[in-house]
């Protein structure tokens, strides 16, 4: 069966590389280690688990490159077993340039459990803060001395510009053991960013698809291999990985992005245990076009934390009692 699942993975790869023709820059912030952080696309993920979950990560992109993106993401979600939901919050801040988007929302999700699956139904809302920094916006058309700044451009700000918009994420999620399925809509309501005068720009609606499976490998090892996709209704990009753990406390990993023209990255993976409660994973990625010119990669860690929630009761010694 691995042998066959490995032949499936190259191919999926050649079909990657051809629909990389109509691929270009996502405007949600890119996270490689998507598989262990769910929540951050999915707001269904919320509670699955049976732990209070907190994860922390942070991406530096195309490292020596001047403005490239920088992006954080936390959130904290935990199950509420008695409404049969789970309930969390999320935080995603990216800089990208002079310009930075902050959202922060509030994630339910309507959990279905069954004896060896789960089904859930997750929404968020919260609110978008977007940021331009006009003061440091140069034209070549512009005056900058003597600490005036005049960009002559009746467009652009000339001073820090911040606007709100609501902000909304829809998904589905379907989990067995070892298998799970992802669908879920970002910038669901495509918020304005109206930071210069003309017609404002959107961030456009994101769909994203993701999909895992992990094998046994012996009793102590396993090699799980992870999907995603994402769609803004104009342009298209994929990724997959494949993750090799062993004995559930250290694992390693490659994986594959493409986009633009050409393939985008390839990427190695290295994750600890470092107890049953915390964890760390970290993701370095060599660029494969024409930016390895310029930058030396993009590196992201992530920081989880689970408290289990349900643990089943062991079976101790018996102590007989006299009864009165």
């Amino acid at each position: 069966m691995l042998k066959s699942h490995l032949h499936t993975f190259f191919w999926v790869l050649i079909v990657q590389l051809f629909f990389s023709r109509i691929c270009s820059a996502q405007q949600f912030p890119q996270f490689a280690l998507f598989a262990d952080n769910l929540n951050t696309y999915n707001p269904a993920a919320t509670g699955v688990q049976d732990y209070l979950v907190v994860n922390g990560a942070a991406r530096y992109q195309w490292i020596g490159m001047n403005g490239s993106p920088f992006s954080q993401s936390i959130n904290a979600h935990t199950p509420l077993y008695k409404w049969r939901s789970g309930a969390g919050v999320t935080m995603i801040n990216s800089q990208q340039g002079l310009q930075r988007n902050t959202s922060a929302g509030f994630n339910y999700a309507y959990i279905i459990r069954k004896k060896n699956s789960t089904f859930s139904l997750g929404v968020r809302g919260g609110v978008q803060q977007s940021y331009l920094d006009g003061n440091s916006i140069i034209t070549p058309e512009g005056s900058y001395e003597a600490g005036t700044i005049n960009h002559n451009d009746p467009i652009l700000p000339q001073s820090g510009i911040t606007r709100y918009s609501p902000d909304f994420a829809l998904g589905l999620l379907f989990t067995r053991k070892t298998f799970f399925l992802s669908f879920s809509s970002i910038y669901l309501s495509q918020p304005f960013l109206n930071l210069t005068s003309t017609k404002s720009p959107t961030l456009n609606r994101h769909y994203v698809a993701s999909i895992g499976k992990r094998f046994k490998l012996g009793s102590k090892s396993t090699l799980a291999n992870n999907y995603l996709i994402k769609y803004d209704q104009s342009d298209l990009q994929a990724e997959t990985n494949m993750i090799f753990r062993f004995k559930q406390s250290l694992a390693l990993g490659l994986g594959y992005r493409a986009s633009s023209l050409q393939a985008d990255a390839l990427m190695a993976f290295l994750g600890l245990n470092l107890s049953k409660k915390w964890s760390v994973s970290y993701a370095y990625e060599f660029p494969m076009n024409a930016i390895n010119k310029v930058s030396i990669g993009s590196q992201e860690i992530l920081i989880s934390y689970k408290l289990p929630l349900s643990t089943t009761a062991s079976p101790g010694k018996i102590i007989y009692t006299p009864r009165f």
